[in-house]
């Protein structure tokens, strides 16, 4: 999964948006040719009043990511799942710390992954 870490604010040795959408370009070019269920999805957004909330993490990199991921979905011609959006909507923790899931949000990803690759039309 990309994660909120390739938004840090602080973090020297991140790569740039442009080597991040060079390598995604690359995976998801690869996965495609392996099956035709690929997803990917956005970044899953940061939980404020938690340690590592949006004070340690740029939301505008992480806008611009979430857009070249949607592009790259696009691109090769595979699912796009806004995950940000399901979270946003969320009125409870779903995190331990503000960026790493707990199991209210690992629940919610594995049942957004899982629609997205088995939409009940198809099953």
């Amino acid at each position: 999964m990309v994660g909120v870490n390739d938004a840090m604010l602080f973090d020297a040795a991140s790569s740039s948006v442009n080597e991040f959408d060079v390598s995604l370009d690359k995976l998801a070019a690869k996965a495609r040719k392996m099956t035709d269920r690929v997803v990917i999805s956005t970044i899953i957004p940061v939980e404020k009043s938690k340690p590592l909330d949006d004070a340690y993490f740029d939301q505008e990199k992480t806008d611009v990511i979430n857009s070249l991921i949607q592009e790259q979905s696009s691109k090769h011609q595979i699912g796009f799942l806004q995950i940000d959006r399901a979270f946003s909507q969320l009125n409870e923790p779903y995190t331990t710390d503000g960026v790493h899931l707990n199991r209210q949000g690992c629940e919610l990803v594995r049942t957004a992954i899982d629609e997205a690759l088995w939409p009940k039309s198809s099953k």
